[in-house]
């Protein structure tokens, strides 16, 4: 065995270990636990009473600011350990309510932005709760529930300063947070969705694929020592013993009932009852190279998720900015700031404009829409592509080795035909026939062709049609026949090679009942 084989064995087995990684946002051991509810809830009782005492201290007895440290304890004291004491009743709050939604089988995205978010929800709310309370607090024990008088947070501490403006910086803080809160939400949403409508159910089903190509390759008994296609062959070869074909006793007496009629299912596309040698080697190679599509298409959306966290992460700037200056009392001078700005942008947006607009519905197209992924075969106009690339204006397609940068708006206004999500490709013959020669005749090429269909099930859909008869002239009839090619995993090439096998027999049927072309 040359060095070479061994190089190509251990990469094959790589691919084959390594599990598919995504950064899709999914609840797996981040559930809280019930200690870290019941601490929460200590904490929080701990805290409340700590700040009732020391609120108590600084407002209800004969401290003052002559008595010094006493008093800056105190009073501090008080603001850190009630801002305290919030934050561990939101954190009860939030897990109580992410257990909720845990309740369910699959985790909805609530319980998912709660348990991927709680640092920053617990900073927002406890921010905003902390600065409404603290203004009621202030007024109620001044005796001035209308807030008429001057009333200080910190009084006679060197960090004085008026409530009103304290409550609104706080505000600010908390608004200025809570945009990109917004903005997080929005991008674990995205992947969210495109995870559970486009991934989840692909990532289940291959990870069962390879587990059981796996166990194949343990019955060998060796380690991978060849090309793919050349393994598969040697796969086929040791639990054969000879046979021209395997049937599901085959696949039961090696690997037991259930996961033996799975793995023959798995190997049965066309429901033949059979798998030939030719069908095993080629169902091996394109679960195996599933995989790999599947890992680049995985690794390729956390590329396109990373451009729209850019993009969102530029608007969130922009309205936090305006929203914490808004709430600071300046908004004055954001809006000169605005201004200036906006002077130096607007005659840019001329130009990029466009572009902008484009981007904004190349992205409903690429996160919304999604069409295809990468790997994925499809018919653009007619031709068939590999998709490559997927960008934010452009998505590379190859065919024929040649690499061809298609603008997403191209592709969002051409007609998309997507072969993973096929399992079989309608083909349609169009033929113009002499009337006199065809009219008795036509029911005789229809049985010729379901004759033709039913002999070869590993091929073609048993399903066709004959239709669309019009009459162009005198003696010349048109009429459309429609097949079904059975295309598995996406094989053009064995696509390509039925359509051409009923293309000569269809033509040679013709011709042996006498119908005459027009």
């Amino acid at each position: 065995m040359s060095a070479k084989s061994k190089a190509i064995g251990k990469n094959i087995e790589r691919v084959f270990s390594e599990e598919l990684n995504s950064t899709a946002p999914i609840v797996e051991d981040t559930r809280p636990s019930n200690l870290r509810i019941l601490i929460s809830i200590i904490l929080s009782i701990v805290s409340l009473c700590g700040s009732i005492f020391c609120l108590h201290k600084y407002k209800y007895t004969n401290l003052s600011a002559e008595d010094g440290f006493e008093y800056n304890i105190s009073i501090l004291g008080f603001y850190v350990i009630f801002l305290c004491c919030i934050w561990f009743i939101v954190d009860i709050i939030l897990m109580l309510i992410a257990l909720q939604y845990l309740k369910e089988d699959t985790p909805g995205f609530v319980a998912i932005a709660i348990l991927e978010n709680q640092f920053f929800f617990k900073v927002v709310f406890s921010v905003l709760i902390y600065s409404i309370l603290i203004k009621i607090i202030l007024r109620v024990t001044s005796g001035d529930i209308s807030g008429a008088e001057d009333e200080q947070v910190f009084e006679n501490t060197a960090f004085a300063i008026n409530e009103d403006k304290f409550s609104s910086f706080l505000l600010s803080a908390a608004l200025f947070i809570s945009i990109f809160l917004i903005e997080r939400i929005i991008l674990q949403f995205v992947n969210y969705r495109i995870h559970f409508m486009y991934y989840r159910d692909r990532i289940e089903e291959n990870e069962k694929h390879i587990k059981y190509l796996q166990s194949l390759n343990r019955l060998t008994g060796v380690r991978i020592n060849r090309d793919l296609t050349s393994w598969a062959k040697y796969v086929y070869d040791c639990i054969s013993n000879g046979k021209e074909f395997l049937d599901v006793n085959d696949f039961k007496y090696y690997f037991g009932n259930q996961d033996g009629e799975d793995m023959f299912r798995m190997f049965d596309i066309d429901n033949s009852l059979s798998v030939t040698k030719d069908e095993f080697v080629s169902c091996y190679v394109s679960l195996f190279k599933e995989k790999q599509k599947l890992q680049s298409s995985l690794n390729e959306n956390d590329e396109c998720m990373k451009k729209l966290a850019i993009v969102l992460t530029f608007l969130a700037v922009v309205i936090a900015s305006f929203l914490f200056f808004v709430t600071l009392g300046a908004k004055s001078q954001f809006t000169t700031i605005f201004g200036t700005l906006t002077g130096f942008v607007l005659p840019l947006s001329f130009v990029f404009g466009p572009v902008l607009s484009e981007m904004f519905q190349s992205i409903l197209f690429i996160f919304s829409v999604r069409p295809f992924d990468i790997g994925d075969k499809i018919t653009v106009g007619g031709s068939h592509y590999e998709v490559r690339e997927m960008g934010l204006l452009y998505t590379t397609l190859t065919s024929d080795s040649r690499y061809h940068n298609f603008p997403n708006e191209k592709l969002r206004k051409e007609p998309v035909i997507n072969l993973r999500k096929s399992m079989y490709i309608t083909e349609t013959y169009t033929k113009k026939f002499d009337y006199n020669s065809c009219k008795e005749k036509l029911d005789e090429l229809s049985n010729e062709i379901s004759k033709f269909l039913k002999e070869n099930p590993k091929k073609y859909k048993s399903d066709f049609s004959i239709s669309d008869y019009e009459i162009l002239e005198k003696d010349v009839l048109k009429v459309e026949i429609r097949i079904k090619l059975s295309c598995p995993y996406q094989d053009i090439k064995a696509a390509k090679e039925r359509k051409d096998f009923f293309t000569l027999f269809l033509h040679e049927t013709i011709i042996r009942l006498g119908i005459e072309y027009k």
